[in-house]
């Protein structure tokens, strides 16, 4: 007979105050002044995850430049939360996921806003 699930405990619920947005490739990253490319993962109005080939260790800062389909950089910066790897091949190489929060200004705010814009537009079929 299949397990019911426990009635007691309640549903599960985000920590996250601001949901997160897939990218789907629409918005390409990189870190700078190293020119290192990230393939950024999902966005929120605080924060974004990512997959690079290097390691982010928690608390260091770091400037992204983002690049919207029609070309439009964004430089910002953010603060490492939390690195894993999140795949290792036979030949050593090593995919780590990083989540980031940015550092906040009513500049980023609004950068992030379009960034956000940008992607649920792409979602819409605008």
């Amino acid at each position: 007979m299949p397990s019911r699930p426990d009635s007691s405990r309640p549903p599960f619920r985000s920590r996250r105050r601001h949901p997160r947005i897939a990218v789907l490739g629409e918005i390409q990253g990189r870190r700078v002044p190293l020119d290192m490319p990230i393939t950024v993962r999902d966005l929120s109005l605080r924060g974004f995850s990512a997959e690079s080939a290097q390691p982010f260790p928690p608390g260091t800062r770091h400037q992204f430049q983002f690049t919207k389909p029609d070309g439009t950089e964004i430089l910002l910066e953010a603060t490492a939360i939390h690195c894993r790897i999140a795949s290792a091949t036979g030949d050593g190489q090593v995919t780590f996921v990083s989540g980031f929060e940015f550092v906040s200004s009513d500049a980023t705010d609004a950068a992030v806003a379009s960034l956000i814009d940008t992607i649920t537009s792409v979602l819409a079929g605008d």
